[in-house]
């Protein structure tokens, strides 16, 4: 699985089946596009630290980093 597949896959566990309403695409607000609230975002971002192994740091935490899908997957891959 690529990076995007694994990011995909975190936010339907996350979502729990609510991600179907919407296309998942990279230019995807989470937070517009599939009614993620700060919950959901902060759940996200433990499991992508767990799945991929890296630190979110604070500096990372910016809403257009943790937000947009293109961006969540541009963050994750300079970490590993």
């Amino acid at each position: 699985m690529n990076t995007r597949e694994r990011l995909f896959k975190i936010i339907k566990e996350i979502s729990n089946g609510e991600v179907n309403q919407c296309e998942i695409t990279d230019d995807t607000d989470l937070i517009e596009g599939c009614d993620f609230d700060s919950i959901k975002i902060i759940q996200m971002i433990i499991c992508i630290e767990d799945e991929f192994q890296i630190e979110v740091e604070d500096e990372d935490l910016d809403l257009l980093n943790i937000t947009v899908v293109s961006n969540i997957i541009r963050m994750i891959e300079k970490k590993l």
